[in-house]
């Protein structure tokens, strides 16, 4: 048995409150951490005697902090500073994080150190360690259960939802929490339940199978990662979104050089006019040519209006982006709209997460990889990220 190694980012599971407000900063953080483990230690787990095991890193404090202000600058030097361990010195590797900006974190760790050798667990809370109704330290002592009982090398996440179901996440496919909600989720047979120890062992075999689906993608190293990259295009789809303020958005080298487009809950975007397409179709099939036309006008003139995604696609084609929509639901059920961007735009859709698309796409913008290379990438499943 070797320790387990645990650094802090910060988030609620690092603050503590101060007068009217949470407080984080380098003191609540090296407190919290001490609580964690503290208590680990007066635990009811089998593995609570080897508390003097739990080995706290040296990240720097300077890059702790709510994450609710995570940047890619941080996240850069998180990813650094992991590539600078020893992980074989460590049974597993810890990692303290808020929950607002927990699934971009996870997904971006996922791809980033896809091929670990060791299991690394992002591990959060709704309320501060201290606090009696949080879950801060059911999550923690989870993952170093999970660890300890030889979990297979992957980048995971525990969480006690309000439900106070513990549940084990791979964090290629953790979906950020809602509002107005403490829970988090992910697509169907990539989180496990951890409610009694047969679910444990199935978990632990199933996540032994995930660990060996994963793929080695040369071209990305985060070694060779001086910087994240800042110029991929997040856009969540909305009613009335109008894609003509993005006209000014990749003219220049500054600019942004790809884009990760969300979906509504089916697993569509905007792409107007085909209502009216099927009915100059029927207008056609009963000879009524000139109706036809008119509607085929209509319907094309929807199409590349400024609030259907072609318009977005068709600018990003100009100046070489690429585009990718994510989730969409590929298959016999897939929607008509979304055949109709396979067929008429240079978008490609991708079953998988829009937090981890958008994380993908960072890190491949990251390694300096070609168009072809970034597609080809983006494409191939890494981490067990399709669904």
């Amino acid at each position: 048995m070797k320790e387990i190694l645990i650094i802090h980012t910060g988030g609620t599971i690092g603050s503590f409150p101060q007068e009217n407000a949470r407080e984080m900063n380098k003191k609540t953080a090296a407190k919290t951490r001490r609580l964690l483990i503290e208590n680990f230690a007066k635990s009811k787990s089998k593995f609570a005697k080897y508390n003097s095991m739990l080995s706290p890193g040296d990240y720097p404090w300077q890059n702790t902090t709510l994450s609710e202000s995570m940047t890619l600058k941080k996240l850069s030097e998180l990813i650094k500073y992991i590539g600078s361990l020893n992980l074989s010195l460590y049974d597993g590797l810890i990692i303290l994080h808020g929950t607002d900006t927990l699934a971009y974190t996870a997904s971006l760790l996922s791809f980033a150190f896809a091929k670990t050798e060791i299991p690394i667990f992002l591990v959060s809370g709704n309320r501060p360690p201290h606090d009696k109704l949080s879950n801060a330290n059911a999550n923690f002592t989870t993952a170093i259960e999970l660890i300890w009982s030889g979990i297979a090398p992957n980048v995971y996440v525990t969480y006690r939802n309000t439900d106070n179901i513990m549940r084990l996440y791979l964090a290629s496919s953790i979906m950020q929490s809602e509002n107005y909600s403490d829970n988090f989720r992910s697509p169907n047979g990539k989180s496990f339940i951890l409610s009694n120890e047969k679910q444990k062992n199935t978990a632990l075999k199933k996540c032994l199978e995930f660990s060996q689906k994963r793929v080695d993608f040369a071209p990305i190293n985060p070694q060779n990662i001086t910087a994240l990259s800042q110029k991929v295009l997040l856009i969540k789809p909305y009613t009335g979104l109008d894609y003509s303020v993005y006209d000014g958005c990749f003219n220049t080298i500054e600019h942004f050089k790809a884009v990760v487009h969300g979906t509504y809950h089916s697993g569509t975007v905007s792409y107007p006019g085909l209502v009216l397409k099927a009915e100059a179709e029927e207008f056609r099939k009963q000879g009524k040519l000139e109706e036809a036309k008119k509607l085929e006008a209509l319907s094309e003139k929807e199409a590349l209006s400024k609030y259907s995604v072609r318009y977005l696609t068709d600018l990003c084609k100009q100046k070489s982006v690429p585009v990718f929509i994510a989730p969409s639901f590929l298959g016999s059920d897939q929607y008509e709209t979304m055949n109709a961007v396979c067929d008429n735009t240079h978008a490609k859709l991708l079953n998988m997460t829009t937090e981890s698309a958008y994380a993908k796409l960072i890190l491949a913008l990251s390694c300096s990889l070609t168009n072809e290379q970034i597609t080809e990438y983006m494409q191939l499943e890494i981490n067990n990220e399709f669904t």
